[in-house]
């Protein structure tokens, strides 16, 4: 077992329409506007930004194709709304815990699935006075990805990612299959020379 052996800072830009990067409005009472759907807010969010802290990291043995992760995930996102014929940007912080487990059965293919519980706010990082955000609201979500590493470097691979969002709070839910192609950029250890 292993404790804080990984931090993973990250950063994920999306390109969505004009037509449907806003997400959907309701008119409240006293005229100010609010979401129509809560999650609408972390579905169409076109920056995030964050970072991953591994807790622990948990294997048996070294031969084993198989060990557990905890973590500790961190997220600063950016939605737009529309107001006036006007994109607004929304932004929310969230935080949380996750585990994460990894299965590596052949050389070059491999299976990870997480769940993660986190806490979303976006009421206190906002200051658009016609716009009333959720109060804080706990999602749970899961990931299932199936990767494959086409050379002999780990740190390249070709995957296939579904995801579940639920909002605990009510019904709302959102689901996301991805395909695309990772790669990582690490700093190894510098090697001095002594005299």
């Amino acid at each position: 077992m292993r404790f804080l052996d990984k931090i993973s800072p990250y950063i994920n830009f999306s390109r969505i329409d004009d037509e449907s990067r806003a997400i959907e409005t309701l008119t409240l009472p006293n005229s100010n506007i609010t979401p129509k759907n809560n999650l609408d807010l972390i579905q169409k969010s076109y920056l995030e930004m964050g970072t991953v802290v591994n807790i622990f990291n948990l294997k048996f043995n070294k031969e084993m194709p198989f060990r557990t992760i905890g973590y500790f995930p961190a997220r600063y996102q950016i939605t737009d709304v529309k107001i006036d014929n006007e994109f607004k940007s929304i932004q929310g912080f969230a935080y949380g815990f996750g585990l994460k487990f990894e299965f590596k059965r052949f050389n070059n293919f491999g299976f990870n699935y997480s769940l993660e519980y986190s806490k979303y706010s976006f009421k206190d990082y906002n200051s658009i006075t016609t716009f009333e955000a959720p109060g804080t609201f706990d999602l749970f979500k899961n990931e299932a990805e199936i990767f494959y590493h086409p050379g002999t470097s780990k740190n390249q691979s070709i995957f296939l990612r579904f995801k579940t969002f639920n909002n605990l709070g009510n019904n709302e839910a959102f689901y996301q299959l991805q395909f695309g192609y990772r790669f990582s950029i690490g700093i190894s250890d510098v090697k001095t020379k002594t005299q």
